[in-house]
């Protein structure tokens, strides 16, 4: 899809530079059909795919070499795995370039200016939907590394090639603050006011957007509530006090398809393809089989005893060559096919962040049904049969909160964490922002020996900036550093503050 897409827009650039090169013929060589420009609804519509849906080196790199083996629901043979960083192949700088492409930040920018009261096709609620979709790039690219570009990403067309770098603390608050007034704006609007088919997400519906925006609003309120409790409570509060996705079908995600086009069917496919050196993490694997998890046959297939193994996290290179992997279990096609469905933001994670909230008296009530809700959910998205849920509901202790807050609270981030098995920024923001599921310490006296990597044995807390902003950037991204702490991967984000 996104060649072809090039291709069409390089056509339509040549065509474009043809005609104003022609501006002196006649007025009868004019094509009054031909486009000067693209329609801004079939830029929105690539904004979102490739904003979520990310390609095969972007899933490879920051869903699982990073994200996935740092929150160990997958174990890789990568050095990221070891807590070591990849000197053949620069994963940082990969992770970097693609969160800040054209195809998403750059277009972004370009769309709000069109469509600002200043652009040549001010529409606000358009402006809003592209700024939200916009915003959720620049929020994983500060999740992953911390200070980032904001104010002046996706500005290189206006001169801006050595972008400022904006606080973490600043761009969620900004963010959070944007997303009331859109919500506000969306109360007032119609579906008219959209983008209609062309929206991926909801096909313009105005309502399934206000939930969108109020529930992403929470997600960002309840991730800096340790870092700042008062910015948090009011954002909570306010979004206690909204729609919030109330099923399944509220879930923010792209499609994508069982077809051999690229880029149309999901990076996780390309990535199991042609980076296949990752297993599901015997961490996540006890989790579930300990509590007779239903989930795990649909993510792993037993092996020869007809039990469920995972393999691993951190072996060194010696044990790794070493370790017996027969009884690994191998992942289940759903978690890399073609047409897995590629998910933002789901009903069941909003069920546990308004458990949480409950839990700990910042807004609403009734902790353990948002929580059964959200394991509900989850399951139902992963196609679990409703008998085996009311099994695991009435079974298993892990299904029920207890009052004990602490670990109620475990509870709710482990199956918060759990939930996010194809999602894995979320997870590693779960278990940094939480502290669980506690990932424990490597000290290299293991059997098999672990690999204590860079960080003397401790989960890596972001990603080191990329060698580029380094050297091209270099004034900037050095005031980030000193803001934030040594580029390290031990040095915390703002909201990592538990």
């Amino acid at each position: 899809m996104k060649s072809l897409n090039i291709k069409k827009i390089s056509a339509l650039v040549t065509v474009i530079i043809m005609l104003v090169s022609c501006e002196g013929l006649s007025d009868i060589n004019d094509n009054p059909n031909s486009l000067t420009s693209i329609p801004d609804q079939y830029l929105f519509t690539n904004m979102c795919k490739y904003t979520i849906s990310d390609a095969r080196q972007l899933t490879a790199r920051a869903q699982v070499f990073f994200c996935g083996t740092w929150s160990h629901l997958y174990s890789s043979s990568y050095p990221e795995d070891r807590y070591r960083i990849n000197t053949d192949t620069d994963d940082e700088n990969i992770v970097w370039q693609d969160l800040y492409s054209t195809t998403t930040v750059g277009l972004a920018a370009d769309l709000k200016k069109k469509l600002g009261p200043e652009g040549t096709d001010p529409n606000p609620v358009k402006y809003a939907m592209v700024d939200i979709v916009g915003s959720i790039r620049i929020l994983k690219a500060s999740d992953l590394y911390g200070d980032v570009p904001y104010n002046d990403a996706g500005r290189g067309a206006e001169g801006v090639l050595l972008p400022q770098y904006d606080t973490q603390e600043a761009i969620y608050k900004d963010v959070i603050s944007k997303l009331g007034t859109y919500i506000a704006l969306f109360e007032s609007s119609t579906d008219a006011d959209g983008y209609g088919a062309s929206d991926p997400f909801y096909a313009g519906s105005m309502e399934k957007w206000i939930k969108f925006a109020n529930s992403l609003r929470l997600r960002l309120a309840m991730r800096i509530r340790y870092a700042d409790p008062a910015t948090a409570q009011t954002a909570i509060t306010a979004s206690l006090a909204k729609p919030l996705m109330t099923s399944n079908d509220d879930n923010a995600r792209i499609l994508n398809f069982d077809t051999s086009v690229l880029y149309q069917y999901s990076g996780w496919y390309e990535a199991f393809i042609n980076e296949g050196r990752f297993s599901l993490s015997k961490f996540l694997v006890d989790i579930m089989n300990a509590s007779n998890d239903p989930r795990l046959p649909v993510f792993a297939l037993p092996n020869s005893l007809g039990l469920y193994e995972g393999y691993p996290n951190g072996l060194t290179s010696e044990a790794r060559t070493s370790y017996d992997a027969t009884n690994v279990s191998v992942t289940a096609p759903i978690l890399y096919a073609k047409d897995i469905p590629s998910y933002y933001l789901t009903y069941s994670e909003v069920c546990f962040l308004q458990a949480e909230a409950a839990l700990y008296g910042l807004g609403g009530s009734n902790p353990n049904t948002h929580f059964r809700n959200g394991i509900i959910a989850s399951m139902k998205q992963w196609g679990v049969s409703d008998a085996d849920i009311e099994t695991f509901l009435a079974d298993e202790e892990e299904a029920t909160l207890t009052g004990n807050t602490e670990d109620d609270f475990r509870k709710i981030c482990t199956q918060l964490w759990m939930s996010c098995i194809s999602n894995n920024w979320e997870a590693y923001n779960v278990v940094r922002r939480t502290g669980y599921p506690v990932i424990p310490v490597r000290t290299g006296l293991e059997t098999p020996q672990l690999d204590v990597g860079l960080t003397n044995g401790t989960m890596p807390r972001r990603i080191q900036y990329p060698v580029t902003e380094l050297t091209l950037n270099v004034e900037n991204c050095e005031a980030a550093i000193a803001r934030q702490g040594p580029n390290l991967m031990t040095t915390k984000i703002w909201w990592d503050a538990k």
